[in-house]
């Protein structure tokens, strides 16, 4: 929607320029403030005085007419919220997408407005990285802001014709990175649990109690119908997930695309930990138009391990071999970058076979290279700049963190939740014996690191 076309509608109109509600409401991923006030609408009398035509007169009680409409009505909403409760998957790919909440982001980003759901990438670019959002501007430079406008309705919602599709395949894993959380990882549940009621400045704020049955759509076949049927244009299919590998309902919804011819226009990208190779994946991916794997990898050998626990070293080589090897595919490794990689980076890029895509850790913050002391990171730099020459790589990191800010809170919490986490999971070496090189800069230095 343009600029000019939003300011002739009334404010009431345009969830913008709307002052929230007069009463706040406690939020649930049941049902949204809009359907809550439909429901109330359903609902109330002087709705049901609207249609005359009778289901039930009770005459003792007064002289309202319960009709078939609103029966109906009544009886479909509570159906609804019903269904949503149990997953039975009222909503299909359409409605999602022409929520409120996704109509809402539209709106916002045809205004100038930096959606909140978007915050990870414009802090990414307010750091002076390329994010997932400059960089997807740039591979589809023919989708631009004002083709967007012209396929926004005014109320901010889209025709249903899928070309660039994201699958996020639930919290189905079988890792545990230190990184990571019960919302992309279903082996999490029980160290958080634990976590959470040891250290108070872990934040529960992904509540996947709350959202445990959002990760039961991926093995149902009448979500892979529905977005079969809405992307008969597909162009671009990323998944991911939790471990998408694991997730045997999509490997039908691969071979429908390649059966059906599909598949030859499609380009195939994969984020996978490089612990599951099914067989039936090298074969199936080199029937797509391209077939991108970009393996999650953060470190080497033992500190992979520990860091993507318990992902052992041996089998990441040998799938890392094997997808090498076989030219139809291309290979770029996804490294998470945190506190725990930062020093030994150099490292890793020099040993890397393929390209490496960093991505930075901002939230836990506690997490993220930032929380480092300032001499551990200077002493990182140095080692960058003799070993890692030209590459691009160099000017992102010293961008990010070359300066001498230094959250001493934040490095306490990070030291307690890894004593926390190695206490936990019982390891057999704890992060200081890990990470040697670390402790030996802050024992140098007279840091701090046991609380």
């Amino acid at each position: 929607m343009q600029k000019n076309s939003i300011q002739t509608l009334s404010k009431l109109a345009v969830p913008l320029k709307t002052k929230g509600r007069f009463f706040k409401e406690q939020k649930t991923y049941l049902r949204s403030d809009f359907q809550r006030d439909r429901d109330r609408i359903i609902h109330s009398t002087a709705f049901r005085r609207l249609k005359h035509k009778t289901q039930v007169f009770v005459n003792t009680t007064g002289d309202h007419f319960r009709t078939r409409i609103t029966h109906s009505l009544e009886v479909a909403q509570i159906a609804r919220t019903l269904s949503k409760f149990f997953n039975l998957n009222d909503h299909d790919i359409n409605t999602h997408m022409n929520s409120d909440y996704f109509k809402q982001i539209r709106l916002e980003m045809l205004n100038d407005v930096e959606p909140k759901a978007c915050s990870r990438c414009y802090e990414e670019e307010r750091k002076g990285v390329e994010s997932k959002r400059q960089h997807e501007s740039k591979v589809y430079k023919n989708f631009d802001s004002s083709y967007a406008s012209r396929l926004t309705s005014e109320d901010g919602s889209i025709p249903l014709d899928l070309r660039f599709v994201e699958l996020r395949l639930g919290n189905v894993c079988n890792v545990r990175c230190r990184t990571c959380n019960p919302a992309s990882s279903s082996r999490w549940v029980k160290d958080y649990k634990e976590i959470v009621d040891s250290l108070d400045f872990v934040n529960d704020g992904y509540s996947w109690l709350d959202h445990k049955h959002d990760f039961q759509w991926p093995e149902d076949e009448n979500f892979y119908e529905d977005l079969y049927n809405c992307a008969p244009n597909m162009e671009v299919l990323y998944i991911n997930g939790g471990e998408p590998t694991l997730i045997k309902a999509h490997w039908n919804y691969l071979r429908r695309l390649v059966d059906s011819g599909r598949s030859k226009n499609i380009i195939l990208w994969y984020n996978i930990n490089m612990t599951n190779l099914p067989e039936e994946a090298i074969p199936l991916w080199k029937e797509f138009k391209e077939a991108r794997v970009c393996p999650s990898i953060d470190d080497l050998e033992h500190r992979n391990k520990f860091i993507r626990f318990p992902t052992e070293w041996s089998d990441v080589e040998k799938n890392l071999n094997t997808i090498m090897n076989v030219p139809e595919l291309t290979v770029r490794i996804t490294q998470t970058v945190s506190a725990y990689s930062y020093i030994y980076l150099d490292k890793f890029l020099d040993w890397a076979p393929v390209p490496v895509d960093m991505n930075f850790v901002y939230d836990p913050d506690y997490l993220s290279p930032g929380i480092l002391p300032p001499v551990v990171r200077h002493e990182a730099h140095t080692k960058f700049r003799k070993t890692m020459g030209n590459r691009h790589e160099l000017g992102t990191l010293l961008s990010m963190y070359n300066d001498d800010n230094w959250d001493e809170v934040k490095w306490e919490h990070f030291c307690r939740y890894n004593d926390e986490l190695d206490k936990i999971r019982q390891h057999e070496k704890g992060w200081r014996e890990i990470f040697p090189e670390l402790i030996e800069i802050l024992d140098k230095h007279g840091i701090q690191h046991k609380y």
